[in-house]
């Protein structure tokens, strides 16, 4: 069987009140070339129930558990049990668009392969819906924060064994920092993701 193209991975801790969303917005994606693995980092609520009903009905859907030990070990483990080409990540109360995984392919396919690539993020309160934009190209995240427009694809034969470093210090959106080769690039393009 080939591999698939994207790799997503959600990692999640007490969250199962949210996952729903975050799953269903994977599975309606117009891009169907995808592997979703769902890493629980140490669940006590109703996680694994929410889970298994998705996991049974599509196989593309992979649910993996650990003790708690944070963030940055869980999307670790989700990363170790990925197959496909490109990963990207999700947080477990966040949503994709429709057509968020289809504009990533598109970019990779227009010469963007060993970019960064990320989008626009939007926060969404009710019937309110504010943007964020990425930072201007050129700026660094400490002069213009990404605010968590954090959609990450990089290819795979790019990543070493453990890329993610859990920074205690960082906010609430920056729990992790990438210790790879970086790409030749970064790159935002035209997509958003909600949250």
């Amino acid at each position: 069987m080939e591999p698939p193209f994207f790799s997503v991975i959600i990692p999640t801790y007490n969250r199962g009140h949210f996952l729903p969303r975050a799953i269903d917005s994977v599975r309606s994606q117009t891009y169907g070339d995808w592997e979703l693995w769902v890493v629980d980092d140490g669940s006590t609520d109703e996680t694994r129930e929410v889970l298994e009903p998705y996991c049974q009905q599509d196989g593309r859907i992979r649910y993996i558990q650990q003790s708690n030990q944070r963030v940055s070990a869980a999307r670790n483990l989700g990363l170790a049990q990925t197959a496909g080409k490109y990963l990207c990540f999700l947080d477990s109360d966040d949503a994709y668009r429709e057509d968020h995984l289809q504009t990533f392919a598109d970019a990779i396919a227009s010469g963007l392969a060993n970019h960064l690539l990320y989008t626009k993020f939007m926060l969404v309160k009710g019937s309110d819906e504010q943007v964020f934009e990425p930072p201007d190209r050129g700026q660094s995240y400490a002069q213009q924060p990404m605010q968590g427009a954090y959609c990450l694809y990089f290819c795979r034969t790019r990543r070493r064994s453990r890329p993610f470093a859990y920074q205690p210090h960082c906010g609430a959106r920056s729990f992790f920092s990438l210790r790879t080769t970086m790409p030749s690039a970064m790159t935002s393009v035209q997509g958003v993701r909600r949250g």
